[in-house]
């Protein structure tokens, strides 16, 4: 079976659908700016910037991962999206406090987890900063 161009093979054109993509990562976080998120749809990867990506796809069944980019792939989510033609899916994904933790997705609009993680790993690092500056300085 042939293809053209598009990657679809030869015929009519598919039913297409939309799938966004909103991630979110919180202000305590505000190193994550410097880096993106990678999505993969059926295994294929795609590394896109934090805000809101959109990917036109044919209607069907996909498997969607998403995860945090940062010294390495961490806070994988995976999920199971159905796209019917003519239709938008939403999938909201919020990163992990911490790199040991997990991501979190789905398909409402979510809040981050784990805070109270995320505010003791920064209060650490000042913490660690401050005596290593402390300590070169005396």
């Amino acid at each position: 079976m042939t293809t053209p161009y598009g990657g679809y093979p030869a015929g009519p054109t598919p039913a297409m659908g939309r799938l966004v993509v909103h991630a979110k990562h919180s202000w305590l976080g505000f190193l994550f700016a410097l880096t993106g998120i990678k999505v993969e749809i059926d295994w294929q990867p795609t590394k896109v910037p934090w805000g809101q990506s959109t990917f036109d796809l044919p209607a069907g069944n996909y498997h969607l991962r998403v995860s945090t980019r940062w010294f390495g792939v961490f806070g994988a989510v995976e999920l199971s999206v159905v796209v019917h033609p003519g239709q938008v899916v939403t999938v909201y994904y919020r990163p992990p406090a911490a790199k040991w933790m997990r991501g979190v997705a789905g398909f409402s609009p979510l809040t981050f987890r784990d805070m109270r993680a995320s505010i003791a790993v920064n209060i650490g690092l000042v913490i660690v900063l401050v005596a290593y500056v402390f300590l070169v300085i005396v």
